[in-house]
């Protein structure tokens, strides 16, 4: 197998499947290592469901304590993360990624590094 046909063959690995990506990424686990074989697409899921059901959850905690602004006093330039600001930029970092992949690891102009 060419190292090209490799590249490909993960490049679009991680495109049919970014879910696994995520969680590969989240655990420091390498692609197609001993840990990675033996983790299954309904565990990645669910980890993946509980991590959004959490940040939900942290995400109305955070509104219900958010701080009152007092004139003279605090940040009113404050600008509150939501779940769509977060999965928004998440998306966008994933995408940035692939072409990064899908170009051979070669970087362009896109603001990374």
């Amino acid at each position: 197998m060419r190292r090209s046909e490799l590249i490909q063959g993960v490049v679009s690995w991680n495109n049919r499947f970014p879910l696994d990506r995520w969680w590969r990424i989240k655990h420091n686990v390498s692609f197609m290592s001993p840990e990675h074989r033996e983790s299954s697409f309904i565990y990645q899921l669910l980890e993946f469901e509980e991590d959004k059901l959490y940040l939900k959850e942290f995400q109305a905690e955070h509104e219900k304590n958010k701080d009152k602004y007092i004139p003279g006093i605090g940040d009113i330039f404050k600008a509150p993360t939501t779940i769509e600001d977060f999965s928004t930029e998440a998306e966008r970092e994933i995408e940035e990624m692939l072409k990064l992949e899908q170009n051979g690891g070669r970087q362009e102009n896109t603001g990374i590094g």
